[in-house]
């Protein structure tokens, strides 16, 4: 959701994210699962994520306001969807982020994930649960 705060929309490709990145593409192909993160009655951050296959699952987005960062809001959030994903069979978790988002580039890293290829607009991390 990086197009969704002032000066993020540089370079946002509608046809990429709906031929790479949404959950009501033409056709349905999954189900999108969203879970946010409140404070004080004030939403927080938020995520979402579906499955790719039963054993492979998707972080779709996941973003944390301005006014909340830098409280670890983002780790829990990650560590929840991950934790759910697992319950729900995941082996393992795909995303995509933006090559200038080094901030989350290095959450995703410090978590576990790998980087599986990159190209001119970010790169592709996929983490993989412990046998």
């Amino acid at each position: 959701m990086y197009w969704m705060y002032a000066g993020s929309a540089d370079g946002y490709s509608v046809k990429f994210m709906l031929e790479h990145a949404t959950s009501s593409q033409y056709e349905k192909r999954h189900d999108l699962i969203l879970k946010s993160a409140m404070i004080d009655g004030k939403l927080a951050g938020f995520l979402a994520y579906y499955p790719k296959s039963v054993h492979v699952w998707k972080l779709l987005f996941l973003i944390v306001d301005q006014d909340f960062r830098k409280q670890g809001i983002a780790k829990k959030l990650l560590s929840f969807a991950v934790k759910d994903m697992v319950a729900r069979g995941a082996l393992q978790v795909t995303l995509f982020t933006r090559n200038n988002n080094f901030k989350a580039q290095a959450l995703y890293k410090n978590f576990g994930f790998k980087l599986t290829s990159s190209d001119a607009i970010g790169v592709w991390l996929s983490w993989h649960k412990e046998r």
